[in-house]
């Protein structure tokens, strides 16, 4: 039931973190000690990483979060080759390491801190509860969600 918002990150406020073998682009959280303009509900960090041919990655990741890197360039080893287009959600945490292909590799990580809450939905909205989902609709109907969101 939080206030709707809305965070637009123009693109020269995102920090580039620049490291042997390529850069990472800290959106959310914090990558060797520069944080991103993100402005998360929940712990999480979300970061665009740009890796040189056969250049090696290496992140740390909190203990008990969820983590999935999508790759959109390139290719990358772990324990098979993984090419563009894919979708790898881990399970673990702690240290990931990543090594670019021979074309290199671009990718992002998105991690977070679980919040193992039930979710619900119905048309448009997401909430824990039917009856939550309910209300969102009488809400609706009513004319209450028409209050402005919040822009920064």
């Amino acid at each position: 039931m939080t206030d709707p918002a809305y965070y637009d990150i123009q693109p020269e406020k995102i920090p580039q973190v620049d490291f042997d073998g390529g850069n990472a682009k800290i959106i959310s959280g914090s990558f060797q000690g520069i944080k991103g303009p993100g402005k998360p509900h929940t712990g999480m960090l979300y970061h665009n990483i740009y890796l040189k041919p056969d250049a090696l990655f290496e992140i740390k990741i909190e203990n008990g979060w969820n983590v999935f890197f999508y790759f959109y360039e390139g290719s990358v080893k772990l324990d098979q080759i993984i090419h563009k287009g894919r979708l790898v959600v881990f399970d673990q945490s702690g240290d990931l390491i990543v090594n670019a292909g021979s074309d290199g590799a671009q990718f992002i990580v998105v991690a977070g801190k679980p919040i193992n809450e039930p979710v619900a939905r119905g048309g448009p909205f997401v909430m824990n509860t039917r009856d939550e989902i309910l209300k969102a609709f009488d809400d609706y109907q009513r004319g209450i969600l028409d209050k402005p969101i919040k822009v920064h």
